[in-house]
């Protein structure tokens, strides 16, 4: 394997696991609340937005629900905005 097709497959999955949110991943980022480097795990867009808005009414709840589905499935949204992480310590959520 040459130099190139190893830079070639690391952008490759760099780019793939930006793009699509696949849950459970594990990373090591640096946490606002605990203010330190903690393990984070990979949460869904609906997921995120459920913890958001899990003290409004139903219709909110329902309306944020689909919103946070579609997210997952929208590739351009984590690519643009980012992935919603949780930290394994303080259950704090940030955005990589």
């Amino acid at each position: 394997m040459s130099f190139w097709d190893s830079v070639t497959k690391l952008i490759e999955k760099q780019l793939v696991d930006r793009a699509f949110n696949l849950s459970g991943q594990h990373k090591d980022l640096y946490c606002e609340k605990c203010r330190r480097i903690t393990d984070h795990v990979s949460v869904s867009h609906a997921a995120s937005l459920a913890r958001t808005n899990r003290h409004q009414f139903v219709g909110i709840r329902m309306f944020s629900h689909v919103v946070g589905k579609l997210s997952d499935l929208n590739p351009v949204e984590n690519m643009l905005i980012g992935r919603p992480y949780r930290c394994g310590k303080c259950g704090g959520e940030i955005v990589d």
